[in-house]
């Protein structure tokens, strides 16, 4: 007996050992779990925390590259040195007995003497105005050139600019007095459809009203007669009674 008491205890002791360290080893297993779960936390918060900083370098560094680019002053990068090269001067000639302000056609197809000497140029070109002359009381109605291919120029007079302008100042005026009347006709007709819409609406609203009065009224009137044939029924002997269910049944139902 002794001996199965001693081996029991022992038994014991060893289970309460064998819990004690399995307690131990779980209480060290959720400690670590806890310590490699904020290990965790810590390094995707510095993790989020450096890309955050490197997405703010980029948006400086764009926004610093867009303000470059709007300091910059336009075409600087174009080379003007070939656009002069290549850029070709007008040939001008100066017209006796016209005026400064007066319009030429400069049409170079129509010129003989568009790939002569200078001095051709200066003589024959269709497109310069004669600065010397101050004959601008003559007539306006003159040939630019003997050619007949030419148009001829005539110069408006200011009455006839004015008449002009006038007359086209009443055709716009007559045309927004008829938009204006066609605009205000089509209003008066809506606000007098609307007038006589509203009209019939209240017109039908108190005849619907005088109509719900009167059938309330008989509908009362017949309630009470109705009230006086079931008194009268109750009051008449048998025979009577079954005559009148038959007569005022369909009435009474």
């Amino acid at each position: 007996m002794n001996r199965l008491h001693t081996a029991s205890t022992t038994s014991l002791i060893t289970k309460v050992h064998k819990n004690a360290e399995e307690g131990k080893n779980k209480e060290y297993r959720e400690e670590k779990e806890k310590k490699n779960l904020m290990a965790k936390k810590s390094w995707d918060a510095r993790k989020n925390e450096e890309n955050l900083v490197a997405v703010n370098s980029q948006k400086v560094q764009f926004l610093s590259r867009v303000g470059q680019q709007r300091r910059k002053r336009p075409f600087n990068e174009i080379d003007t040195s070939t656009f002069m090269k290549n850029f070709k001067m007008l040939q001008f000639r100066i017209y006796p007995d016209f005026d400064r302000s007066a319009l030429v056609d400069c049409n170079a197809s129509r010129n003989p003497a568009f790939n002569s000497s200078p001095q051709t140029l200066l003589e024959d070109s269709p497109c310069i105005v004669d600065t010397t002359s101050g004959n601008s009381s003559e007539s306006s109605s003159q040939d630019i050139n003997d050619d007949p291919g030419h148009k001829k120029i005539r110069r408006i007079p200011d009455e006839e600019k004015d008449e002009k302008y006038r007359e086209k100042r009443r055709r716009n005026n007559l045309a927004a007095k008829k938009s204006r009347d066609a605009r205000k006709e089509k209003e008066d007709k809506v606000a007098e459809c609307s007038k006589i819409l509203l009209e019939r609406v209240t017109n039908l609203e108190e005849k619907r009203n005088y109509m719900n009065e009167i059938t309330n009224e008989r509908q009362l009137k017949l309630d009470s007669i109705k009230d006086s044939l079931y008194r009268f029924r109750e009051k008449c002997e048998e025979d009577v009674k079954q005559e009148f269910e038959e007569i005022f049944r369909e009435f009474l139902s």
